[in-house]
């Protein structure tokens, strides 16, 4: 057993009494640190056992298996589903990918909130979009249910997202999750940023203190990424005010408030509100 990973010896001395093997069909296990205690635990259950293809999966997902299991099916009930639908990318630049490569897919066994269980994978997540039986898409970018009015508008400072993939990334929440996507899991308001009807924009946040204002609009802030503008305007955004705290205290500590804000002037106050109003009726695309 010398040439083993360590991960392998610690399997070894289990299996003499149980049966669950640590990864799919008995495919390499891997020596990334952390491994041992996950292979120690798959290694008390029984084979075929739901616990045990649970195990297997989060062991892969840990990457401390070389083999993607084939133990989740992409339909929750494993139905056959429709190989030629076609489900958009969260990558807009990669392309649309088919029901059948994705099923194959390694990647689409990634987890979203709940590691080694199938439900939570990107693969049964896709569900809706291939065709399975009983499943409906429950969560929409906009409360209505309708497309973003603005699908090509990009969020340029938090995701680099258009307001689509905002809106193809909401078709993977459950209804629960879809309550809290706003402020928990976007911590951004992007249907207001997309104009949903009956989405308003939050008063919660704002890049400059109170009495400044911001003095360099289109300075370029990081890697030549976004404008103090359009930091700005992003800012308003953020839904709630602890992430809008971390949020501004991360922004302190790059400098940012400092380098785009400075003192309101009685004579410029009434242009910077303007430009301010333009540049959130342009960013939302309501004038042509």
């Amino acid at each position: 057993l010398g040439a083993l990973p360590r991960t392998a010896h610690v399997y070894a001395s289990y299996r003499g009494a149980y049966q669950c093997e640590p990864c799919w069909r008995n495919s390499a296990v891997t020596d990334e640190d952390g491994c041992e205690e996950l292979i120690a635990a798959t290694s008390l259950l029984q084979s075929g056992t739901t616990d045990c293809l649970n195990a297997q999966l989060l062991n892969y997902q840990n990457s401390c298996c070389e083999e993607a299991p084939r133990s989740c099916t992409l339909c929750p009930d494993g139905s056959p589903f429709n190989p030629n639908a076609v489900v958009p990318s969260f990558n807009p630049d990669a392309g649309a990918i088919t029901c059948a490569d994705l099923n194959i897919e390694p990647s689409f066994l990634d987890y979203l909130f709940h590691e080694g269980d199938c439900s939570d994978t990107l693969l049964q997540r896709s569900a809706s979009w291939c065709g399975c039986p009983s499943v409906q898409r429950s969560c929409y970018l906009c409360p209505d249910g309708s497309r973003p009015p603005n699908p090509n508008l990009v969020d340029p400072v938090y995701y680099g997202w258009t307001c689509a993939s905002f809106d193809f990334v909401s078709s993977y929440f459950s209804p629960y999750e879809c309550q809290t996507m706003v402020e928990h899991i976007f911590e951004f308001d992007a249907p207001s940023w997309c104009g949903c009807p009956d989405s308003p924009i939050p008063s919660v946040c704002r890049l400059c203190p109170e009495g400044q204002q911001i003095v360099k609009p289109h300075e370029v802030l990081g890697d030549g990424e976004f404008t103090c503008q359009e930091l700005a305007l992003s800012t308003r955004y953020i839904p709630s005010q602890e992430p809008c705290d971390r949020v501004l205290n991360t922004y302190r500590g790059k400098g940012y408030v400092d380098y785009c804000c400075g003192p309101i002037s009685s004579a410029n106050r009434q242009s910077v509100t303007v430009i301010l109003s333009l540049a959130m009726v342009v960013g939302l695309g309501l004038l042509s």
